[in-house]
């Protein structure tokens, strides 16, 4: 979580997230699979890292396995993966 913490401080300090679901598999009524594609969008003009590959529009994308777990009623992620979409390559649902 520490880079979280540093990322979201600077290169991703004010952008926008949206999340556009793909697909959701419950494994047991209290765990499920979610995936999802993501989009970013506000980056600043400088101090993006190199090995972010934005579109020509300025936008990350990528796509996001996440395990979620219900405890005492409460849907929590337990494990992530995220990949991102280098540009030009098709994006399929």
């Amino acid at each position: 979580m520490d880079q979280h913490d540093v990322i979201f401080k600077s290169f991703f300090k004010n952008t926008v997230l949206k999340q556009k679901i793909v697909s959701i598999k419950f494994v047991r009524s209290d765990v499920a699979l979610l995936e999802t594609l993501c989009q970013v969008s506000g980056f600043a003009k400088e101090g993006i890292p190199a090995r972010l590959q934005l579109d020509a529009k300025g936008q990350l994308h990528t796509r996001l396995l996440q395990v979620l777990s219900k405890d005492a009623g409460v849907w929590k992620i337990v494990s992530y993966h995220n990949v991102d979409i280098k540009p030009g390559i098709p994006i399929s649902e």
